[in-house]
């Protein structure tokens, strides 16, 4: 055949070749290989593909007319082409656009470890998950040049088993394709983390994971634990001053004793100290400028149009915000659990970055909220339509960073959210989480919805819209024009989502009855979507990028 015999090199993945040249001009031409692709006739002599593509052929093979020949060297020319096309359309995909910029900012002097712990021998599915993270952190480290490394401990018998346990990897089972509790098989499939005095842990990744999913987890954890011991701390501000549910309420689980239970703003100063939580009364100050993120919670006052300007400002610098609230807002001691509808100032900001906050209480007749619980009456199955249980299987965007992973999170008291993408063209919408088909929309001004024995609901039924958000370079909610450079916006509709709203509402013995069970089920998750909700506020290397997102990933085809 005589072509030229070329090697090529894609990003950061190992060097391929030799391929013949006529395959690797096919798949240049269509599009399988891009122009930052590196090729050369040795290993060591690589250039960008279009230069060496472009010298002559030093060889001046024969001509063979033979037509078997030449039928011949076609079909190698196909096969080889073939090979190249398939090599590269199923490679590791290249990291994520975040990970270079973290991995940049490690310091070489407290050297970046992680520790890959993984049972063998194992069954098929997690030595092909052991393959998928394996590259990918063989490519972070490659990335890294140097500040990061890694190494995998395959755990065979007790003594690595141990060592496993003390670096707090747990121990995950998998049924492998049969069912039944006798053919279970236990595993170990974790990562643990060091960078200079700090140590952290992926105590258990799942089999399941797809490589963005387990970048995602690993990129953020080196994130994390970078920023503790550099001690870098990312400004979120809190807007304050408009009373109703803040993060600083003891408001988690039921009052126990004399001693003061927790509260959002606690956890996060305790065990995430990499952020910075300033309150900023807006009706004095602005969002700061080095604030990376501002939050705002249920207000009891409503907003004016001067403080809705000055988010509407964080926005347009290129600042996330993030609005958990909703027009359905219950007052503290009250076991009526009395909604009075209003949207107090908000519908005007939410509404222009097309996130229209709807004035009404949804409910969810599907998979609401229920619990048994030890009432003043005895034992008592009680349902409340008005705290909307959305799970993984059935209207919850588990690939989101919100929600990531979380099989069921509660939105007590919630609104709906209609989209208008024509407010924000170009940029890209998410729905983050709605109800069944068999939600409910109630309009009513004033509302009784109950504890023990809620009353009869009204309203329109269909699936409502509960957390959604939009991203991109926004078009400011009051008519100033562009955001500086891409911003983000999110709007959870649950005015209590960061409450436990049995807590609030006194110490009423059914509230009481009540409070305990939602504390069980559901404080460590409002825990972890707070945490996530001050990652996705900070994530200014587009973290949440990493993701697939399934705006994209489930979009059904046009018909011609």
């Amino acid at each position: 055949m005589g072509g030229r015999r070329l090697f090529i090199k894609v990003g950061d993945e190992p060097l391929r070749g030799p391929l013949d040249e006529n395959a690797v001009r096919a798949s240049l031409e269509s599009g399988v290989l891009d122009d930052k692709t590196l090729a050369g006739e040795s290993e060591d002599g690589l250039a960008p593909i279009h230069e060496v593509l472009a010298r002559p052929n030093a060889k001046s093979p024969n001509r063979i007319p033979k037509i078997g020949f030449a039928t011949a060297g076609l079909l190698f020319v196909a096969g080889i082409a073939t090979a190249t096309v398939f090599y590269v359309k199923n490679r590791p995909p290249p990291l994520c656009e975040a990970t270079p910029k973290i991995l940049a900012r490690l310091d070489p002097a407290r050297q970046a470890t992680i520790k890959l712990y993984v049972t063998t021998p194992a069954p098929k599915k997690l030595e092909e998950a052991r393959q998928r993270v394996e590259g990918l952190l063989a490519r972070m480290a490659a990335e890294s040049k140097g500040t990061l490394s890694y190494e995998v401990i395959e755990i065979t018998g007790d003594t690595r088993k141990k060592e496993a346990l003390e670096a707090g990897i747990q121990a995950d089972m998998y049924s492998g394709d049969t069912k039944g509790a006798g053919n279970l098989t236990t595993f170990f499939f974790g990562l643990a983390f060091s960078y200079g005095d700090e140590r952290d842990r992926l105590a258990a990744l799942g089999i399941d994971s797809d490589v963005q999913t387990a970048e995602f987890f690993i990129i953020n954890k080196v994130r994390e634990i970078s920023a503790k011991a550099d001690k870098r701390s990312s400004r979120i501000a809190i807007a304050a001053g408009h009373g109703g549910i803040e993060i600083g309420d003891s408001n988690l689980v039921p009052p126990q004793g004399a001693g003061k239970t927790p509260s959002i703003r606690g956890i996060v100063n305790q065990f995430f100290p990499y952020y910075t939580l300033d309150d900023v009364d807006l009706t004095k100050a602005e969002v700061p400028q080095d604030a990376v993120g501002l939050l705002v919670t249920q207000p009891d006052k409503p907003y004016d149009d001067a403080e809705l300007a000055k988010i509407d400002e964080h926005v347009m610098r290129g600042g996330a915000l993030a609005i958990i609230a909703s027009a359905a807002h219950a007052e503290r001691d009250d076991p009526r659990v009395h909604v009075k509808l209003d949207t107090r100032g908000l519908e005007k900001l939410t509404a222009g970055y097309g996130l229209e906050l709807g004035r009404d209480v949804v409910y969810e007749t599907g998979t609401r909220y229920r619990v048994s619980a030890h009432t003043p009456s005895g034992a008592k199955t009680v349902e409340l339509d008005w705290i909307p249980a959305v799970r993984d299987d059935a209207g919850l965007d588990t690939q989101s960073p919100l929600f990531i992973r979380l099989p069921e999170v509660f939105f007590p008291l919630a609104s709906s959210i209609t989209l208008h993408e024509d407010k924000q063209p170009g940029a890209r919408f998410r729905v983050l989480a709605k109800t069944t088909n068999r939600g409910k929309r109630d309009t009513r001004p004033e509302i009784d919805l109950g504890l023990l024995n809620p009353p009869p609901q009204e309203g329109t039924v269909d699936s409502f819209i509960l957390a959604a958000s939009v991203e991109g370079t926004l078009t400011s909610a009051f008519g100033k024009g562009k955001s500086q450079k891409p911003a983000r916006v999110l709007l959870i509709a649950s005015s209590s989502l960061l409450a436990n709203p049995f807590v609030r509402v006194g110490f009423d013995e059914g509230a009481l009855a009540l409070a305990t069970p939602y504390a069980n089920s559901m404080a460590t998750t409002g825990i972890l979507v707070a945490k996530n909700v001050f990652d996705w506020l900070s994530y200014e290397e587009n973290l949440g990028g990493c993701l697939v997102t399934l705006s994209k990933r489930d979009e059904p085809k046009k018909k011609n």
